[in-house]
């Protein structure tokens, strides 16, 4: 029987970092999201009125006045139209009265011929009249058509527009469009993680990949009415108005609580914690070697190491 082959065992390869010497920082992401300083919902207080026309499309910027959505007119419109030509072709009979009038009175000075008075004033009465009633009339139709215009209460943005089919009909307070002010860069950071924060902060937010500075602020300061329960905090970035954020945009917040400055670090996942007993697998001679080690600061990626392994040294994930 021959004699057996002696074989070298595979050899192990570990995946190692450098003990180093670095910041360690223990820090809280928060989400946050994009909210407008100030945002008006519009609506009709009246109900089964025939939508005409929208005017608008989320996104576009619209100024205090401008017209979001229209109700139909038509037979006011209409009406109205007659009540002008009513109106105009009474004054042209009262100042045609006036005019008869005066010239009645031109000739009773030369000829001494009696002029009708009396039924000169009841005349110009009736047409006082009919133009009184005429115009409130047309103060009337005015009022309605523009209780049938949906107009914008501040200048901002529309942030939304509900969807219309043709032959649809109003519904009596139903949101219609959301106006939002956005010339501010606001984020509103909810729930447990707002507590974390204070005004006057500076912190930084990231969003859509870039980093920004911003300051928690105080949204009664601010005008901030957006989304308020009590449970929010908000950050400003000064001149945010310029990068373009809209409604739904994210970002996160860190926010840090202690700081070790340029000392003895491994990274935190390399660190097993089992009772008050903490250490790590040093590579040593390509071996793997358990080394108790005193911790510090435990930061997110790194903790801070106070005694145990040395700059350098190789440590097995």
């Amino acid at each position: 029987m021959p004699a057996p082959t002696l074989s070298l065992p595979a050899p192990v390869f570990y995946i190692t970092d450098s003990v180093t010497v670095d910041d360690v920082v223990y820090y809280q992401i928060l989400r946050a999201r994009f909210v407008p300083t100030r945002e008006e919902v519009l609506s009709f207080p009246m109900n089964g009125i025939l939508i005409y026309r929208v005017n608008v499309r989320v996104g576009d910027f619209v100024s205090e006045g401008d017209v979001i959505l229209e109700l139909d007119r038509s037979s006011y419109l209409q009406e109205l139209e007659e009540i002008i030509k009513d109106i105009e072709a009474a004054r042209v009979g009262l100042r045609q009265l006036e005019e008869t009038y005066a010239l009645h009175l031109q000739r009773w000075s030369l000829t001494e011929r009696p002029v009708d008075t009396i039924g000169y004033v009841r005349r110009r009465e009736q047409y006082y009249y009919q133009i009184d009633v005429l115009t409130l009339r047309m103060e009337s139709i005015e009022a309605e058509l523009e209780r049938r215009l949906l107009r914008a209460s501040m200048d901002g943005y529309v942030a939304f527009i509900r969807s219309f089919n043709p032959g649809d009909l109003t519904v009596a307070d139903q949101r219609i469009a959301e106006i939002a002010d956005i010339t501010e860069a606001v984020f509103m950071v909810s729930g447990d993680g707002a507590t974390l924060l204070n005004v006057d902060d500076v912190v930084n937010i990231t969003v859509q990949g870039e980093l920004y500075y911003g300051v928690v602020v105080d949204p009664i300061e601010h005008g901030i009415t957006a989304d308020r329960s009590g449970y929010e905090a908000y950050i400003m970035i000064q001149g945010g108005h310029q990068y373009g954020f809209a409604t739904g945009t994210t970002g996160s917040v860190q926010v840090i609580f202690d700081v070790a400055k340029e000392v003895l670090a491994v990274p935190t996942n390399s660190v097993t914690v089992y009772g008050n007993r903490a250490f790590v697998f040093v590579l040593e001679e390509e071996l793997r070697v358990l080394r108790d080690i005193q911790v510090g600061l435990v930061g997110n990626s790194l903790t801070e190491v106070l005694t145990g392994v040395e700059e350098g040294e190789l440590i097995v994930r």
